[in-house]
């Protein structure tokens, strides 16, 4: 049990507001295998907070589990998933209705309307039974789901938030299914296989049985190697489309395969889908083309130089990320540039210390690209709080 001083400190920081800035960081790794991305708007420490509190949920009360399930909510979809079932377990249901700090974004997902959060992973097996002509399973393949579940891994399902998750299985299943072929040829899985195992599990859906949830979340022996070489024509085609998708998720997954490709084309269609793209997709576009540029430095000047601040921001996060992977000294110009921008968004992005910012002009919104003065607290155009962006090596935490 908690003690009363105890109770009042852990609902004041529960209650806390989510992050009111645009974030980014970009994290080096001794693992090889490229560079994974992803979006989580979430103070650092307030999931992990959220995840302990549960066990005393029953003596915060409702309002505090309230705010545990919003915290979550903002992070991981194996972390909402495991949080929403201890508290369901206690006697807390999901908010029915949008409560302070909700985004308009999570009452489209409808997440206060699911009971179980595993009840959308029916269109998941849906979309992977449809890769390929089925096989036969063997006897282990029929319980343990092998290929499944490195598929889950190499889409870094487990590291998806709740919206964009939901936004992928309801509204961009052909792009979700593009980038399920594309990881499958770049990672070196078993489609056929995967199918016939997708297949299965949905047949068993009805019947109750859903630890095939559990097992394709399992954390793998192995983080799967990304091959870009394998990547055919029409994978890569479904990547750059999919760097300007609705959902999050999905466009995390076409940077990250994107980013390792090397490959001089891909760098020049990125470039084009910077302005075709919307605002909080544009550096992700940003960040592929400079990756696959012949002269990344020479990318990474040119999108500093812009005026759209989502841009910059990528370009930013990519000059952070080619400094810590190659030589710092060819890219300290580039990289004081981006920490002496007037946008806070861009500083940050570059790796300023939050704790030093300040002397900057104005914070640019991570969803709208609008500037707003530095002491708003809310976007001045669409009222968002934006999102932390990281970057770093792939299997690293992140």
């Amino acid at each position: 049990m908690l003690q009363p001083g105890q109770v009042t400190s852990v609902r004041a920081l529960l209650a806390r507001s989510l992050p009111e800035r645009a974030r980014s960081s970009v994290g080096p790794s001794a693992q090889s295998g490229g560079y994974k991305v992803s979006g989580k708007d979430i103070l650092p420490g307030h999931q992990e907070v959220a995840q302990q509190a549960v066990r005393y949920a029953a003596q915060l009360g409702k309002e505090a589990a309230d705010h545990i399930y919003r915290i979550t909510y903002h992070g991981g979809f194996r972390d909402y998933e495991r949080v929403s079932n201890r508290l369901r377990a206690l006697g807390f249901e999901s908010p029915r209705e949008t409560s302070p700090g909700l985004r308009i974004a999570e009452m489209f997902a409808g997440i206060a309307g699911i009971g179980d959060v595993r009840d959308i992973w029916p269109k998941f097996f849906e979309v992977a039974s449809s890769l390929a002509p089925q096989r036969s399973l063997s006897d282990g393949e029929r319980w343990r789901y092998p290929g499944v579940a490195a598929l889950a891994s190499a889409l870094l399902a487990e590291e998806g938030t709740v919206v964009g998750v939901n936004y992928a299985f309801e509204r961009e299943q052909p792009t979700l299914r593009g980038c399920m072929v594309a990881a499958s040829h770049a990672v070196g899985l078993d489609m056929p296989g995967i199918s016939a195992e997708a297949t299965l599990a949905l047949e068993a859906w009805p019947s109750g049985n859903r630890d095939v949830v559990d097992i394709i979340f399992a954390p793998p022996s192995t983080q799967p190697a990304i091959d870009p070489m394998r990547l055919d024509s029409q994978d890569r085609d479904a990547l750059i489309e999919a760097l300007g998708a609705g959902s999050d998720w999905l466009a995390n997954i076409a940077c990250t395969f994107l980013l390792d490709s090397h490959d001089p084309q891909i760098g020049e269609r990125a470039a084009r889908r910077v302005q075709e793209v919307a605002a909080n997709r544009r550096a992700s576009a940003v960040m592929a083309a400079i990756a696959n540029d012949p002269n990344p430095a020479d990318a990474a000047s040119r999108f500093l130089d812009a005026s759209d601040p989502p841009v910059r921001v990528g370009a930013a996060a990519a000059t952070r990320m080619l400094a810590q992977a190659e030589a710092a000294g060819s890219w300290t110009v580039l990289l004081d540039r981006a920490l002496t921008d007037d946008d806070q968004a861009v500083r940050l992005a570059a790796g300023a210390d939050p704790a030093s910012v300040g002397r900057e002009s104005y914070w640019s919104c991570d969803e709208c690209g609008h500037a707003n003065k530095i002491d708003a607290r809310r976007c001045g155009s669409c009222g968002e709080e934006g999102h932390i962006r990281i970057v770093t090596r792939r299997g690293d935490s992140g």
